[in-house]
């Protein structure tokens, strides 16, 4: 039988020294949220596969440097880093392989996605529990915390909110567009609990903007409107 706590050691030896927003609590987060959007369904998930995946999602962040061009294959580097702690560890054989798609798929239901269908309860939860991370107070703090890393602007007036590039350009636009997570998620039990989490997400891009507003010397860089919901969340 496999020890969880070796393959949660393996996991933080290799995020110990991450700085980039996908760091050890991260991990912890996606797991809890994970059990709880479990708790909550009809059809319940192997957590085995759950812990493992929450786990392990995402070491690939590890491998590049954010500005590297390869730096979005991350969960392909993830799944490759996986596999072999899955071994080591002695991971049940008949629970690797969809382990390991749940972690290659976990960014899938991101806006910048490729929203391939899937079927299985335990991919659908990691990738609703990884989704909810990305929102609320913590949601943008990780968000700005990657964005300085990779030196992107604060704001930029010529951008419009819904574009689909703007998100890639400047902190705030970032920020607004992961709202849009909210329409990806699979579960009911994820929807309820992202509802708290996109007003708390949507108050802090409010509060924001008005502070960038107010500290902006030139008139020209400042933000004339204040973006409405990009999801519906009634």
């Amino acid at each position: 039988m496999y020890n969880r706590n070796i393959l949660k050691q393996s996991a933080i030896d290799i995020l110990e020294n991450s700085t980039k927003g996908h760091d050890i609590e991260h991990m912890e987060m996606v797991y809890n949220l994970s059990q709880r959007i479990n708790k909550g369904e009809e059809f319940p998930a192997d957590d085995d596969i759950l812990y493992a995946a929450s786990w392990l999602h995402d070491l690939g962040h590890t491998i590049y440097d954010p500005e590297d061009p390869s730096y979005s294959k991350h969960p392909e580097k993830s799944v490759d880093i996986a596999r072999d702690i899955l071994e080591d560890v002695g991971f049940p054989m008949d629970k690797r392989l969809l382990t390991l798609k749940a972690i290659l798929l976990h960014d899938d239901r991101k806006p910048w996605g490729t929203h391939k269908s899937v079927d299985e309860i335990e991919v659908k939860i990691i990738q609703d529990a990884d989704n909810l991370e990305a929102l609320g107070e913590r949601g943008v703090k990780r968000i700005i915390a990657y964005c300085e890393t990779v030196h992107m602007p604060y704001f930029n007036p010529s951008l419009k909110w819904n574009d689909s590039e703007a998100k890639s350009q400047s902190i705030l636009h970032n920020i607004y567009a992961h709202m849009e997570i909210y329409n990806k998620l699979h579960t009911n039990t994820a929807k309820i609990l992202g509802k708290s989490k996109i007003h708390q997400h949507y108050y802090m891009l409010k509060q924001l903007i008005e502070k960038h507003n107010n500290l902006c010397e030139d008139k020209r860089g400042i933000a004339d409107t204040i973006p409405p919901l990009p999801c519906d969340i009634s």
